[in-house]
């Protein structure tokens, strides 16, 4: 590995770092997150995906392009197929389960968005006065 350091102990201090990091991060950050509004809360998730999609372009993608091996573009297409499977599964789950939720009266399911299982209650209630 470039820092000198053997693949197998690399892999182990990652793995445990990552491990630990998560978790406490998500344990700090849980009483800010009820503060912030929906738009907060959208700036600050759009932030994020920006620092990761920048550490993705800017560090991962040329060590990985570097490290080219025989079956990485089978591995890309791979996470590529199961990134779609899991946002297909979502959207075809979570409308049978709305479905099976709702009472027969209850429109409270958007049928415009199946993938959402309710609406804020403000566009709720905004839809009922009509």
């Amino acid at each position: 590995m470039d820092a000198g350091v053997k693949k197998k102990p690399a892999v182990v201090y990652a793995l445990l770092m990552a491990s630990l990091t998560t978790p406490l991060g998500a344990f700090i950050a849980y009483p800010f997150v009820g503060m912030l509004s929906e738009t907060g809360m959208g700036l600050t998730l759009g932030f994020m995906a920006g620092v990761l999609i920048d550490v993705s372009a800017s560090h991962l993608l040329p060590a990985a392009i570097g490290e080219e091996k025989e079956h990485s573009l089978f591995a890309f297409l791979g996470g590529v197929a199961l990134a779609v499977f899991i946002v297909a599964s979502k959207l075809l789950w979570g409308r049978r389960m709305c479905d099976a939720m709702r009472p027969t009266n209850d429109r409270s399911c958007n049928s415009e968005h199946p993938g959402h299982l309710r609406q804020p209650t403000r566009l709720r209630n905004e839809h009922h006065s009509q």
